[in-house]
């Protein structure tokens, strides 16, 4: 079961790393994407470092399950940062726009018929 899920992880997880830079791109101004690669390219370097050691510190101390259970007031944390700091692109906040209006408008049309 640790394998095939490690396996499933594997194959959901692969667009993360190009998702996220990219999303970095389009949150960032040209002025400021360097930085911004440099700090990601810093976490991306570090991670591999310092999570298995933490976790095996974790695991030697406290007990395996807690690398788990530090997983969920992790990802909450993340998921209100994202929620609150990270917006869509003035441009794909405009397409959004412009489409929400056409679909409006086609219908409108529609049941004016």
């Amino acid at each position: 079961m640790l394998i095939a899920s490690r396996i499933l992880q594997g194959l959901a997880g692969g667009g993360l790393q190009p998702s996220s830079q990219g999303v970095l791109l389009d949150a960032f101004p040209k002025e400021k994407q360097g930085a911004a690669m440099t700090v990601f390219g810093i976490a991306a370097l570090l991670a591999p470092v310092v999570g298995p050691t933490l976790g095996g510190y974790i695991t030697d101390n406290y007990g395996w399950r807690w690398v788990f259970y530090l997983n969920v007031p992790v990802g909450i944390l993340a998921l209100v940062m994202c929620n609150a700091l990270v917006f869509d692109p003035r441009y794909l906040r405009a397409q959004s726009t412009k489409a929400r209006n056409n679909i409006g408008l086609s219908t409108h049309s529609v049941f004016a018929c």
